[in-house]
């Protein structure tokens, strides 16, 4: 599962000739996704809403919900954002895409849509 999740991520971030090694999650549902899927191990930092599940306890925040802490952000040299729109203002989207840090946006408007994108 493992092989698929890295594949997802690099076909998202479009450039198959990188590896994802460091990601940052900028919704509180996609990290916890990400530990689902076994693979906490690449996060680097998340944004905080609350409580964090274990696997997460130790890893940088980068701001809280709605307020991004941008310069925590890049001192993280993610490799691969994860992001729901709505975890993030528009003034700091277009900020996150100045910045050309490969993003995988997961924005569905069904469980089968959202099925897809896990």
């Amino acid at each position: 599962m493992r092989a698929v999740w890295l594949a997802v991520l690099l076909l998202a971030a479009s450039r198959s000739t990188i590896a994802v090694e460091r990601v940052v999650s900028l919704a509180p549902s996609l990290s916890e996704i990400v530990v689902e899927l076994g693979s906490a191990d690449l996060l680097v930092g998340v944004l905080d809403a609350g409580e964090r599940p274990a696997e997460l306890k130790n890893l940088s925040s980068v701001g809280r919900y709605g307020q991004l802490d941008m310069e925590r952000l890049l001192s993280l040299k993610p490799d691969l954002l994860l992001l729901w729109p709505g975890s993030v203002g528009p003034a700091q989207r277009d900020q996150l895409k100045r910045l050309n840090i490969p993003t995988y946006v997961a924005e569905p408007h069904s469980l089968d849509q959202l099925a897809v994108q896990i």
